[in-house]
């Protein structure tokens, strides 16, 4: 609801609209030389598959018509 202050929850038994959030991860990687690429860490698939699997979460996994 637009009139909420910040950092109160609202909550009903019945039907509300979902709110957003905002988080910050931080994926930290280890470069490496393409004759040794065993050794490297890459940050950049890491990051991809976060990506990936926390949409999964939230729209394969998570039903909106049960309450948490």
């Amino acid at each position: 609801m637009p009139d909420e202050k910040l950092g109160t929850i609202r909550y009903a038994k019945a039907s509300m609209m979902a709110g957003n959030a905002a988080i910050t991860v931080d994926i930290t990687g280890l470069g490496g030389h393409g004759a040794s690429p065993h050794l490297a860490n890459d940050a950049i698939v890491a990051a991809s598959q976060f990506v990936v699997a926390s949409q999964s979460i939230v729209s394969r996994r998570i039903d909106p018509q049960k309450p948490p």
